[in-house]
């Protein structure tokens, strides 16, 4: 297979599947995907890692499907960290500026962050991410601190927190397959720069992920993730609650909610049935409308506790972006619209391309974010002298 060092993979691990993209990355920083691949996520459970092996198989799987589409190998790698078991809060760092002009240096602005940090937490977390927030010069607020006059500077930052057995597993296990990590991060960031406009990243944005074993909700603004939720609430448990109330097995709950599932309650014949295979009474008809209020009332509770935890949600003049898997649930759209917030927007994506598939939005979303923060960067390569002459003839004419 064919390696060079801007090639790089971008691992998602999901509680439900693992997704791999190999990319090339070009010299004016666009990346052009070269392959993909799936796997079932095995091996974790609530946000822990319970078999390393079976983890390790799903982890190797994903990243061997994207590289036989692809063609291609690395060992430069991204990984995004599962959201359950994260935990998030707010700490302030504070300083007094000793610099001479009497003006906040860059300086000072790294070591208020630094102090922002600074917080105690128990031995089995690890500080994930620092994302600074706001800024007070003498408590006023400034969106840059640097050379602005005065002594007493401090920033208020965002800090994400994830568990340490998690952090050192998918290590070991990236390690043991001799991948260089360029960047572990909270899959936020990454969907932000994949399915936001630049302007809702900028003004404000909610952002809901709704995956398999877990929803996840970001409010971003100025460009930074200012507040984030997880609720172990996804598709998964939509699905097993219809197993459960219809007594069927996970695989054809999970075929009814893709096929008939919708929240449009109001739009369905009371009188309208289906076909289901139970455990029991084998082939059986029931009506379609229980079907559909099971999955609504798990979407309903999921509701609840966004506007409980996150209140501002509700405020349109914020819009809301719907991502993930479950964000294909049919009627959802409408159903967030009256019951959470009326400012919601559709993604306009190609459903054609890579970028279409929720499966794969994050992995591409770390590839960006990597991309802007300069985790990766273009390497540029020497080749033979007698590519270079040629190019240097195409160039003359």
């Amino acid at each position: 297979m064919q390696v060079n060092d801007n090639t790089y993979i971008s691992l998602d691990i999901g509680s439900s599947k693992i997704c791999a993209i190999i990319c090339e990355l070009q010299r004016d920083k666009t990346i052009n995907i070269k392959g993909a691949g799936i796997s079932s996520s095995s091996g974790l459970f609530n946000g822990d890692i319970v078999h390393l092996d079976k983890l390790k198989t799903s982890i190797k799987n994903a990243i061997s499907r994207a590289e036989h589409e692809a063609g291609y190998s690395s060992k430069h790698i991204l990984v995004n960290i599962p959201a359950l078991g994260l935990e998030f809060l707010h700490h302030t760092g504070m300083l007094v500026s000793k610099s001479e002009t009497g003006q906040i240096t860059k300086e000072d602005q790294t070591e208020c962050i630094k102090r922002s940090k600074t917080i105690s937490f128990t031995s089995d977390k690890r500080l994930l991410h620092a994302i600074p927030l706001l800024y007070k010069v003498e408590d006023v607020p400034v969106q840059s601190p640097v050379g602005v006059f005065g002594r007493r500077l401090e920033v208020q930052s965002h800090l994400i927190f994830s568990k340490l057995s998690l952090l050192n597993g998918i290590h070991k296990v990236l390690k043991d397959y001799d991948y260089s990590i360029k960047g572990m991060m909270f899959c936020s960031h990454a969907l932000a720069h994949a399915l936001l406009y630049e302007q809702e990243r900028s003004q404000g944005c909610f952002l809901i992920d709704i995956g398999g074993s877990s929803s996840k909700v970001s409010f971003i603004k100025h460009n930074r993730i200012q507040r984030s939720i997880v609720t172990p609430m996804g598709g998964n448990l939509i699905t097993k609650d219809i197993a459960t109330c219809l007594n069927i097995s996970f695989s054809e709950a999970e075929r009814l909610k893709i096929l008939y599932g919708s929240l449009s309650l109001r739009n369905i014949d009371p009188q309208e049935t289906i076909d289901i295979l139970t455990a029991v009474e084998g082939r059986k008809k029931i009506k379609l409308l229980l079907l559909c209020h099971i999955i609504e009332s798990r979407i309903r509770e999921l509701v609840t506790y966004f506007l409980k935890h996150m209140p501002l949600i509700s405020d349109s003049s914020y819009p809301i972006v719907l991502g993930g898997g479950g964000s294909l649930q049919q009627g959802l759209t409408p159903y967030f619209q009256h019951h959470l917030n009326k400012n919601i927007r559709e993604n306009i994506l190609d459903s054609k391309s890579l970028m279409g598939n929720p499966s794969y939005h994050t992995a591409i979303g770390m590839l960006l974010y990597a991309i802007k923060t300069n985790a990766i960067d273009y390497i540029y390569l020497k080749q033979p002298f007698i590519k270079r002459c040629k190019e240097w003839i195409t160039q003359l004419y």
